[in-house]
């Protein structure tokens, strides 16, 4: 049970992280989806150690996991979507920029 409640108190320390990146440097998006996927991190540790954990561990970190699964969507609702910088459509290649500017016109026949 040592090993779930460190993971637990690591995933919360990472949303604390992930909610100070947000509130305090809106910049720093990208630290706080880092913070995020060690939570995810975490979270899956745990359901994978599930099966192995007794009952009286169960009733710890069932009830908490819960608790950080639902801190870190409402963390992660917050994040900006991502958008595209244009929506245009991609120029056609020029056929003269894969020549070497020394090579001049291709030769006809």
């Amino acid at each position: 049970m040592d090993a779930a409640l460190r993971t637990l108190a690591d995933a919360g320390l990472a949303l604390d992280a992930a909610a100070e990146a947000l509130d305090v440097q809106p910049q720093e998006v990208g630290v706080a989806e880092e913070r995020l996927a060690e939570v995810d991190e975490a979270l899956q540790t745990l359901r994978d150690r599930w099966p192995e954990l007794p009952g009286p561990a169960r009733k710890v970190v069932g009830p908490a996991g819960k608790e950080l699964r639902e801190r870190r969507e409402a963390l992660a609702k917050r994040l900006p979507k991502r958008r595209a910088l244009s929506e245009g459509t991609p120029e056609a290649p020029d056929p003269e920029e894969d020549q070497a500017p020394d090579e001049g016109p291709a030769p006809t026949a």
